[in-house]
């Protein structure tokens, strides 16, 4: 039995994916850029890209994108809350309808998508380094 245990502990480690060879400092290096360029950029061409990338990177370093499943439920209610925000209380560009207190301008859909990409890639970006970077690694780079 204990035989058994060994070699499926032994087969567990030798399996790492690619995410696993990289350095703690180059994933929080990672992380940082992409909070940056989520913070940085305020058109929704360049930050659909940089979301993109993050998932690709992810699918590309672990194999699978399993991790963000959970993911996707919650930024679909955090984007139905931006939206509805956005539509209640914008009020840049030409009014498009008003049905009595309640006016909808036209600023309030893009400003509405760029909120949800940026908070995509900055949940995304977090999920990717807190899922592949452990304490433990940190710790032992400062030895």
């Amino acid at each position: 039995m204990s035989s058994l245990s060994y070699s499926m502990e032994q087969s567990k480690k030798e399996t790492k994916t690619l995410m696993e060879l990289f350095d703690p400092r180059t994933k929080l290096a990672w992380y940082t850029l992409m909070l940056f360029f989520s913070l940085y950029f305020e058109t929704a061409l360049p930050l659909g890209l940089i979301l993109l990338t993050a998932i690709a990177s992810s699918f590309i370093l672990t194999g699978t994108l399993k991790q963000y499943k959970v993911l996707i439920l919650l930024m679909f209610l955090l984007g139905l809350q931006v939206v509805m925000i956005q539509l209640l209380f914008c009020r840049q560009g030409v009014l498009l309808y008003q049905w009595g207190i309640i006016k909808i301008y036209s600023e309030a859909i893009p400003l509405a998508i760029t909120g949800i990409l940026k908070a995509s890639i900055i949940v995304a970006a977090s999920m990717q380094f807190f899922t592949s970077a452990s304490p433990m690694d940190f710790t032992l780079m400062h030895m």
